[in-house]
């Protein structure tokens, strides 16, 4: 209750008065988890352009050590790998991983380069 009036229900997200951080992490087991995601991953896209005042960022967590708490920018892999750059060094530990590494599981195999 504000000034003694009842708080009202938002009739859209556009009404919410704060902005909102959300993550949202899968783990996805089975023989076909590559065709899943990309159906999920496709469905949130579909979401994500309907909704005009949402920035979406896509990250994928380093592979290069189990400690590694880095995220890559997943534009900015698929830059990389459109570019046949595969070889990267990861910035907090040091250690050389591979583009198509962190996009195996990401994107369905056939996409990989």
């Amino acid at each position: 209750m504000q000034n003694g009036q009842p708080e009202r229900e938002p009739s859209n997200w556009a009404d919410f008065p704060f902005s909102l951080l959300c993550m949202l992490n899968l783990i996805i087991n089975g023989c076909k988890k590559r065709e899943l995601l990309a159906i999920i991953r496709n469905q949130f896209d579909h979401i994500n352009s309907t909704i005009k005042k949402v920035g979406i960022t896509k990250e994928i967590p380093c592979n290069c050590s189990t400690e590694c708490n880095k995220v890559w920018n997943y534009d900015n892999l698929l830059k990389l790998k459109f570019k046949r750059i595969n070889d990267i060094t990861c910035d907090e530990s040091g250690e050389i991983t591979t583009v198509a590494s962190m996009l195996d599981g990401y994107e369905a195999k056939k996409n990989i380069l």
